[in-house]
């Protein structure tokens, strides 16, 4: 993905939710720039064997290998508002979907959630929060899914940081570890942990910097 392709604007929006000629290349270049923070939120979780977990963006699925190394006998739910990344992520994990053991849906954006009967052991999500309209409902929603004492993971990039990037400027909103902390206590979560970390990566216009993010991680 170079600059040639695409301006801030369609890099912000293509970022938002991958979609036509350019979608693969996105997903693969998001895996790339965001892996480490996924990774790093998914260790938050200390992921215990048959858990149950939710997660919102998945992107193109290439870390479930790992998230499943925690433990073999998980079941995954996932959701995300690309067509173009359901087939990716499908796609990327084949096997784990032949066994019934991995699910991916397509959501419009900020849909309130339906998942039955069904209830999470966890929940956890990096880079997306910029882009949910209300997030306060929104993780009320997630809430309501969890199973007492279940957990929420929340990775995202520093406001300070977030907010200076050339296309970020329309179609974000930023936050700081505080308000996070804030709107989930006023939705009923407790004992939280935050965690605030840097790392070197590749912007998605193709510079090197050192990024700090941090991830929140709250219980029901």
């Amino acid at each position: 993905m170079t600059k040639k392709q695409f301006t801030s604007e369609t890099l912000g929006e293509q970022l938002r939710c991958p979609s036509g000629q350019y979608a693969k290349e996105v997903g693969e270049n998001m895996f790339l720039s965001n892996g480490n923070m996924i990774l790093k939120t998914i260790d938050s979780l200390d992921i215990k064997s048959k858990s149950s977990v939710l997660e919102i963006g998945f992107g193109n699925g290439k870390h479930l290998p790992y998230l499943f190394g925690k433990n073999q006998d998980l079941t995954y739910k996932g959701v995300d508002i690309s067509e173009e990344m359901v087939k990716e992520a499908t796609q990327n994990n084949i096997n784990l979907v032949n066994q019934k053991s991995a699910e991916f849906f397509a959501v419009k954006p900020d849909e309130k959630l339906a998942f039955g009967k069904a209830r999470f052991d966890c929940c956890f999500t990096v880079n997306t929060i910029y882009f949910i309209e209300n997030p306060i409902e929104y993780f009320r929603n997630i809430f309501n899914f969890l199973k007492p004492f279940g957990k929420l993971s929340i990775g995202f990039i520093d406001k300070s940081f977030g907010e200076k990037l050339p296309f970020t400027q329309k179609g974000f909103t930023f936050y700081s570890s505080e308000e996070i902390r804030n709107f989930l206590l006023k939705i009923g979560f407790n004992s939280f942990e935050i965690k605030n970390l840097t790392e070197e990566t590749i912007t998605k216009d193709g510079q090197k910097v050192n990024r700090p993010f941090s991830i929140i991680t709250a219980q029901k």
